[in-house]
Formats: structure tokens, C-alpha cells, sequence
């Protein structure tokens, strides 16, 4: 397993979900919070139309499944970003307050944020 591959897969992520955010999240955190719901459930295919193939990955799915295989998802967990495989589909499980937390940050800061996880992973396997 590449370091260099496993970063490309979260910086993969990163881009689509905080473009993902961009085009969707508000709505998707403010029905979500009338309806008083705690977590969102939100499946990978929404990623699909944002996903960016010039990382190396031709599929989304691809991006989450090296994500999976870096061992990567325990540290975006940290960010509130849950990723289950429920059946055979893959879904984002995120907490409602970290959701308006990253809906309210710039693209930028949500990439930042997310790719920021591999260094803390990286200590985490030194210990």
C-alpha cells in the first residue's frame, strides 16, 4: 500500500465531499435539522457528479475503497465522517453538528480539514 495512493484517495474525497457540501449541504442540514434528526446517512453515489478522476481514480468507489484499504476512515470518523458499508452500497454517516459545522467552512477549509487527517494517522500508526 503507497502512502502516495493513499493521500491521492483523500485528497480525492476531500475535493468531492467539499464540493458535495458546496452544492448540497445546507439543504441537506436544514431538512435534516427540521426533522430533527441527530446524524445524516448519505450515499457515495451523491459524490458521483463531483467526483474528479485526475487523482487516479476513474470511480468515486474506487476513492473509498483505497480510503478503506489505508486504514483512513477510523480518521475521518474524528471529523464526524462515518463511512459504512451497508449492504452492498456505501454510505457517509454524519453527525448533524459536524454537518453544520463543515457546511459553514469554505471548500478550501473542508479540504484542508479532511486531508489534515493523514498526517494524525500517521502518528497514530508510529505509536
Amino acid at each position: 500500500m503507497s502512502n502516495e495512493s493513499c493521500f491521492n484517495a483523500l485528497e480525492a474525497f476531500a475535493k468531492a465531499f467539499s464540493k458535495y457540501l458546496r452544492v448540497n449541504g445546507r439543504r441537506t442540514y436544514e431538512i435534516a435539522s427540521i426533522t430533527g434528526q441527530e446524524s445524516v446517512k448519505v450515499s457515495i453515489r451523491a459524490l458521483y457528479r463531483v467526483h474528479d478522476p485526475s487523482y487516479g481514480f476513474s470511480r468515486v468507489y474506487d476513492v473509498i475503497m483505497k480510503l478503506f484499504e489505508c486504514d483512513l476512515t477510523k480518521s475521518l470518523s474524528s471529523l464526524g465522517i462515518n463511512l459504512k458499508i451497508i449492504g452492498n452500497e456505501v454510505y457517509m454517516i454524519i453527525k448533524l453538528n459536524k454537518l453544520k459545522e463543515l457546511v459553514f467552512m469554505s471548500e478550501d477549509e473542508v479540504k484542508k480539514k479532511v486531508t489534515s487527517i493523514i498526517k494524525l494517522s500517521d502518528e497514530s500508526h508510529a505509536l
